[in-house]
């Protein structure tokens, strides 16, 4: 559900037919569920990492590719005592050569494609990058991490993701479906769901959904949609959606 551009191919054969009988790609199926946070604000800054952040730990990277596309996921920790918010990550996915073919560094990203909107101490996450249009054949991606918000309340809002169950449509392809409920008084707004799947060690696939608002004190659930780079069947999935929102505004 992310503003920004989503691609790419399609499971539709023929683009005439695919006009003719609305048939869709599952990248572009995503980037329909993600659309719905289309009012985003988004960067107008380059992003850069000038210096890294000590306290969030690299601990893996994936780089995943199919027919709808590319995915890169940093899997992080954070070692502080401290809530660390919209903590910036910087992408550079290079081909075999070391030439870059790919950096999120470019203005006009959703914040959720920059950085970790917020990680708790302790605490390991797994940040997805599915909009990844690279300029050649990528082979390898590098990780720099900064640093976040200075101001952020210890206690942040609680974000209960239902467990993401398979579901296979002949034209969109595997998504994985489940609940999400906001447990905080808090109004969520453009809440990111993060979903990996993993065989063993192996992060095998990945995948976001983006919802528009979730509403507080467990009104409502929301329903996230995930679609994957990679092949999720089989694997282990787990979904996480850390707050956008970390508390209300004053006035």
């Amino acid at each position: 559900m992310s503003p920004s551009g989503y691609a790419l191919l399609g499971a539709c054969a023929l683009a005439l037919l695919s006009a003719a009988t609305g048939c869709q790609s599952t990248q572009a199926t995503s980037a329909e569920r993600e659309a719905e946070g289309s009012q985003l604000l988004k960067s107008e800054k380059r992003l850069k990492v000038d210096k890294e952040n000590p306290d969030i730990k690299v601990l893996d990277t994936a780089l995943l590719s199919d027919d709808s596309g590319t995915a890169v996921v940093v899997e992080v920790e954070n070692t502080s005592d401290e809530v660390q918010a919209n903590v910036p990550v910087l992408i550079d996915v290079q081909d075999k050569k070391g030439k870059t073919v790919f950096s999120n560094d470019t203005p006009g990203l959703e914040p959720a494609l920059t950085a970790i909107p917020a990680i708790k101490p302790g605490e390991t996450f797994d940040w997805i990058n599915n909009q990844v249009l690279p300029t050649g054949e990528p082979d390898s991606v590098k990780v720099k991490v900064g640093f976040g918000d200075q101001d952020v309340p210890q206690t942040i809002p609680e974000i209960d993701v239902g467990e993401p169950k398979l579901k296979t449509d002949p034209v969109t392809g595997v998504e994985a479906v489940g609940s999400v409920t906001n447990e905080s008084p808090v109004l969520q707004e453009f809440l990111t769901i993060f979903a990996v799947a993993r065989k063993g060690d192996e992060i095998v696939a990945a995948g976001r959904a983006v919802l528009k608002r979730l509403q507080p004190n467990g009104e409502k659930d929301g329903t996230y949609h995930v679609f994957f780079v990679g092949d999720p069947e089989g694997a282990d999935i787990t979904a996480t959606a850390p707050p956008s929102v970390l508390e209300k505004e004053i006035g």
